[in-house]
């Protein structure tokens, strides 16, 4: 009897693998940790934190546009978490840290180009 033997596998990636790395506790911890490094190399400059996670993530410059829409993006998620009023968040660091949740979740830092 002849079993069938899969030799080659192409690689695949769907959806759902995508959205459980992207929301599980490993990530989001690392996120945190990640926007604490940031803070502390950066202080409270968000452009340029934005710009070294960038850097850090992908090993690139972000252009003119990527920091202007993280930017815009940490500055509306900021808002977001005060409006929460959860006295146990720090929203310009949960702001920062969803921006490097975002960046561990990218293509660009998955897959090596």
């Amino acid at each position: 009897i002849l079993a069938p033997n899969c030799e080659v596998r192409s690689a695949s990636t769907v959806a759902p693998q995508s959205l459980l790395m992207m929301n599980s506790g490993f990530i989001t911890k690392s996120a945190r940790v990640f926007a604490d490094r940031l803070r502390r190399e950066c202080g409270k400059d968000l452009t340029s934190a934005i710009r070294r996670g960038w850097m850090l993530a992908f090993g690139t410059e972000p252009s003119a546009a990527d920091v202007k829409e993280s930017v815009e993006f940490v500055t509306a998620q900021t808002k977001q978490f005060q409006k929460q009023n959860d006295k146990k968040l720090a929203p310009a660091r949960e702001a920062l840290a969803s921006f490097c949740q975002a960046l561990l979740s990218a293509n660009a830092f998955l897959y090596v180009s």
